[in-house]
């Protein structure tokens, strides 16, 4: 059915009115909807649903048995078309029971907004089928109802405080009465009204005090003070003081009940907007974020590129023969996938900005093993504590660690000699001053005042490494050296039963 079509029909049996700019939403609650034996008159707009209402209204046809509305729509969203619907220029549908379903909110708040803005009920998305049903009958057979106020009547008439008191509680409405200022200021101590309705003159006082009092108690609470004074001042000053209204003697207690009635759904508009304006000042923080971190990105891939183009360069300038150029593609290939598993790790991290080393450093030499391609003639073991660096440190460290790892594989066992290669990588800390030449300079202090350093080793029992390697002539240990430079490190190389290189950095880590 298309009523947006044709507005001035309505189905013959039972229906819905359903509300919701989303179509796929508005199909499941459509489908919702069927399953309780009622028809579905969908819209996507409230504007439109409203047109649909009051066309049908005037021309006396039949009006759904319930409203299911979302809250925020474009054009007039759900707080304004159920404000509306429970309006006195809309009183032929103020009847009508109001379901509001939404994933804007989840909650008793949402649900307290609701029911001042005069829903029966509210439900958050995603919808659970069985709930749906339960609460659509309950509104179909008047279980769910609207919120009952906490009213306050605060005057020293009993036959005034009596007649409002009946009337109230003939609304469904709670009501407390007292006589005097201070009885009135020790009941907001003890309960948070939704309404008060305050007599200018008491037997202890006047009711501004009683204003004040109950407003610092709570700004929600609808204040409406009733007098029989009939200066202009007084009633510009209780507005001030955060009065909704002010009524003069004598009045009509169902007059007191509509301006309640109305300043509660004023005060629920005021706090959407609270609402609005705190999640749109998250919306531009959490967008600054995203615009903070795209920059990070391209710096990032900036520095990547750079850096890979510059280990081309210097790999190129190498080479002198075909067998030379694919062995250098091949240590290219391995440089860059230590680049990558440290981005690799990064997405799986909460912060974005730091590296898990341990699992990094495992990852990145089992790499380093399967592409050599030993047949498990070397063991590698892999010894590294659960801490975590920045991502600024962990790609030089990363191409560090490759390089260390990959010469031992080449070097230390020829001839298919079988051995072990050992990596460790662990957070250290010392006095600062302490450690002699090895100890990287200058040092990170920790709350302690201690030196913390992060010490990168890998060792094997191979036949070492070779003497003219070693010397300055092998682009890999270069790289090593600059690389230890660039964060600030060292560089040791021990030939004892097999061959030991000991990198050292200062570093901020975090144990996780």
């Amino acid at each position: 059915m298309t009523p947006e079509a044709n507005p001035t029909e309505s189905p013959r049996q039972p229906f819905a009115v359903v509300v919701n700019d989303d179509r796929f939403q508005l199909r499941v609650l459509q489908e919702h909807v069927r399953k309780g034996d009622l028809e579905a008159v969908p819209f996507q707009s409230a504007q439109a649903a409203l047109d649909y209402l009051s066309n049908v209204a005037a021309g006396g046809g039949q009006l759904p048995a319930v409203v299911i509305t979302d809250l925020y729509m474009p054009g007039l969203d759900g707080w304004r078309f159920c404000r509306l619907l429970r309006s006195p220029e809309f009183a032929a549908l103020n009847a009508i029971p109001i379901l509001v379903v939404s994933a804007t909110f989840a909650g008793d708040e949402p649900a307290r907004i609701a029911a001042d803005l005069g829903a029966e009920g509210f439900l958050e998305v995603p919808i659970d089928r069985s709930r749906f049903q339960e609460h659509l009958r309950a509104v179909l057979t008047g279980g769910l109802v609207r919120s009952p106020l906490w009213v306050l009547v605060v005057d020293d008439s009993i036959s005034i405080a009596a007649l409002v008191r009946k009337t109230m509680e003939a609304h469904g409405h709670r009501v407390e009465t007292v006589c005097t200022v201070r009885e009135a200021i020790d009941a907001a101590s003890t309960r948070s009204f939704d309404a008060a309705i305050i007599d200018y003159h008491l037997p202890d006082g006047t009711g501004d005090t009683v204003l004040d009092a109950i407003r610092e108690a709570s700004v929600d609470t609808v204040c409406i003070m009733i007098t029989t004074d009939t200066t202009p001042s007084l009633a510009l000053d209780w507005m001030m003081r955060g009065a909704t209204a002010t009524v003069r003697k004598p009045f009509e207690p169902e007059y007191l009940v509509e301006l309640c009635a109305r300043g509660r759904r004023e005060r629920a508009l005021l706090r959407v907007q609270d609402l609005l304006e705190e999640r749109t000042r998250a919306l531009r923080e959490s967008e600054q974020n995203y615009k903070t971190l795209l920059r990070e990105l391209h710096h990032r891939v900036k520095n990547n590129l750079n850096v890979v183009s510059g280990l081309l360069s210097l790999q190129s300038s190498m080479i002198r023969d075909p067998e030379q150029a694919i062995a250098a593609f091949q240590t290219a290939r391995d440089r860059v996938a230590a680049m990558s598993l440290v981005h690799e790790e990064l997405y799986k991290s909460l912060t974005f900005s730091r590296i898990a080393m341990k699992q990094y450093t495992e990852t990145l030499v089992h790499h380093i093993a399967r592409s050599h391609g030993m047949g498990g003639r070397v063991v590698v073991e892999v010894d590294a504590d659960a801490i975590e660096i920045s991502v600024d440190i962990a790609v030089p460290c990363g191409l560090i660690l490759n390089e260390l790892v990959t010469n031992a594989f080449k070097y230390a066992f020829p001839n298919n000699r079988e051995g072990r290669i050992v990596v460790s990588l662990v957070r250290c800390a010392a006095p600062v001053g302490v450690g002699g030449g090895n100890a990287p300079s200058p040092s990170v202090e920790t709350k302690n005042g201690d030196s913390e350093y992060v010490e990168l080793t890998v060792r094997d029992d191979g036949v070492g490494f070779p003497i003219e390697r070693a010397g300055g002539d092998s682009l890999g240990l270069t790289l090593v050296d600059l690389l230890a430079r660039q964060i600030n490190g060292t560089v040791a190389h021990i030939q004892d039963e097999g061959t030991r290189f000991r990198v050292r950095f200062p570093c901020e880590t975090i144990q996780s």
